[in-house]
């Protein structure tokens, strides 16, 4: 079985389509090495969900600030200088933190001030991707380009894991540091990247056009469920991410320090079984997001009630969650790559910075109901409970979703 199909070994061929994968897998990975420096050190000192849903929430609301202002600069000017700036000021913030670590105040204000700048890299990004494919690559790409998110990011976690285990948090942020600077070397070999604009383009004019594309996705039934789906993906990563520290820990009986190096691989396995699976471009696209929530769903219902009535333990628990985890990572990346197709195919190609923002920035709303909401759900109700609840709403979203495909044909 090959790594990669023909398919995918073509569009890799686009050499700064390459350059921008590699750039977003070190991204991501770098990204990880902090936040779970941040979630390890706030679950250890507390042993509670709130404070890791304190990390979250600190990882998702810069987005509030940035974000939009990002998304509408990679729409005005030179993408490729977006990404230069903006890793450089982050590895600058990285240095700062590693002579702060002591002070917790300190290194908190600098971790807020990471993640504002870290949301620019986004919808930038995301507007290069869609710059330098053929739109009948289309699909490929962005299972290419979040394959890269998933990945890169669950490769840092778990790296950084290990890290965090034999050397401690100081030495994650020197490798975060050493990688900010790759970045910021990487993104020169890039060409200039300037949105495809004419000569009377003013920024009001740009504004008012993304304006309107804004209200054509959501007069657009099928746009703006997708745009709701995709964002919705973030809330659920957040929920989990929420959750899994405890669930690991109380459930599973596997610490913090050591559960990411079980947990991380597994999902990249499913994350890998995914970007494999949704690059055929017969099937519409709101088939792929049913299936990918239904079989989350349905496999969660199935774990939760073997844990309710207590039928797994040991190793065979072990077995099943990992089970589990390929298989949330494959349902997440099918919904996510699916979406994205969508609005790449159906938003103007000079505006995908800015909707791509937009989709970050309801993420990060939703995102930051649902981690506080998954914390105070497992208080009331526990762990167990909990994964069945999610379970069942969806199956039953996949569901209203296969129907209301194969009814509007979307």
């Amino acid at each position: 079985m090959r790594l990669l199909s023909e398919t995918h070994l073509k569009v890799l061929k686009n050499r700064n389509f390459l350059i921008l994968s590699i750039i977003t897998f070190l991204f991501q990975a770098t990204t990880a090495f902090v936040l779970l420096s941040l979630i390890v050190s706030a679950f250890l000192k507390t042993d509670s969900n709130f404070a890791v849903s304190g990390v979250v929430l600190s990882f998702v609301s810069p987005a509030f600030l940035l974000t939009a202002i990002s998304g509408l600069a990679a729409d005005l000017f030179d993408r490729r200088k977006i990404l230069i700036v903006s890793n450089f000021i982050l590895s600058i913030l990285v240095i700062m933190m590693i002579i702060a670590v002591q002070n917790v105040y300190i290194l908190l204000a600098l971790s807020f001030l990471y993640f504002a700048v870290n949301s620019i890299f986004l919808p930038t990004a995301s507007a290069i991707s869609a710059q330098v494919a053929s739109r009948k690559d289309l699909l490929i790409t962005n299972s290419i380009f979040l394959f890269t998110l998933a990945v890169g990011q669950l490769f840092g976690f778990f790296v950084s894991a290990i890290v965090q285990f034999f050397a401690g948090p100081v030495w994650n942020l020197v490798v975060c540091a050493f990688l900010s600077l790759i970045l910021v070397w990487l993104s020169y070999f890039l060409p200039p990247l300037n949105p495809r604009l004419d000569k009377k383009t003013t920024s009001m004019k740009v504004i008012g056009e993304v304006t309107g594309a804004f209200i054509y996705i959501f007069k657009q039934r099928s746009i703006r469920l997708f745009f709701v789906i995709f964002a919705l993906t973030q809330a659920a990563i957040a929920f989990g991410v929420t959750l899994a520290p405890g669930f690991f820990d109380d459930v599973v009986g596997i610490s913090i320090n050591k559960s990411p190096m079980l947990a991380l691989p597994m999902v990249a396995i499913g994350v890998y079984l995914g970007i494999s699976y949704v690059h055929n471009p017969e099937i519409r696209e709101s088939y792929f997001v049913a299936q990918g929530l239904g079989i989350i769903g349905i496999s969660g219902v199935i774990l939760g009630l073997l844990l309710r009535f207590g039928l797994i333990y040991g190793l065979s628990l072990i077995f099943l969650v990992s089970i589990f985890l390929i298989v949330l990572g494959f349902g997440i990346i099918v919904s996510m790559v699916a979406s994205r197709t969508v609005l790449q195919k159906r938003v103007n190609h000079n505006f995908q910075g800015s909707v791509f923002a937009a989709t970050i920035i309801l993420g990060a709303l939703f995102a930051s109901v649902a981690s506080p909401l998954g914390a105070q759900m497992e208080k009331l109700f526990g762990y167990v409970n909990v994964i069945i609840f999610i379970g069942l709403a969806l199956a039953a979203f996949s569901t209203f979703l296969f129907y209301s495909g194969e009814k509007a044909n979307f």
